[in-house]
């Protein structure tokens, strides 16, 4: 059942696996761009903490919150980005189906689906490859 209400990303056209490409790039570069945001957050705890040997409990736990501090808002301000941008590719692909005169059939509660998200990560490692190509390889000719 689960198997008819997807198709296998492989088997998507050129012009969609490529779509996909370029939206798992864009958001893998997201990704990295909030991993060097947390660096910089830890970064900019440690400045502040340099100059100093020692730390009474008082400063430690000033050290922490400053540092949940740092981290709360790096997360909550990347992931609302994410979910943001996340939106408006969803809101594109809705108004290219309405123009089309088509709908857009979709299950939510399947973006959490093990198997599916299982499936996009082979994806993701097969197009973030160097390897990656869109042309079908010529297949050997039986003789």
């Amino acid at each position: 059942v689960e198997n008819q209400r997807t198709k296998l990303l492989a088997e998507f056209t050129q012009e969609h696996q490529a779509l996909l490409h370029k939206y798992l790039n864009f958001f893998s570069l997201k990704k990295q761009r909030c991993i060097n945001e947390v660096e910089r957050a830890f970064e900019q705890v440690r400045e502040r903490q340099q100059n100093t040997q020692l730390f009474s409990k008082q400063e430690m736990e000033q050290v922490l919150d400053d540092m949940e501090g740092e981290m709360r808002s790096t997360f909550r301000d990347e992931l609302e980005i994410f979910y943001r941008m996340s939106g408006v590719f969803i809101q594109m692909l809705m108004y290219d189906a309405e123009k089309q005169n088509s709908e857009i059939r979709a299950d939510v509660n399947f973006m959490e689906n093990y198997k599916a998200l299982s499936d996009m990560r082979e994806f993701e490692d097969l197009v973030m490859s160097e390897d990656f190509t869109l042309v079908k390889k010529p297949t050997a000719k039986a003789q």
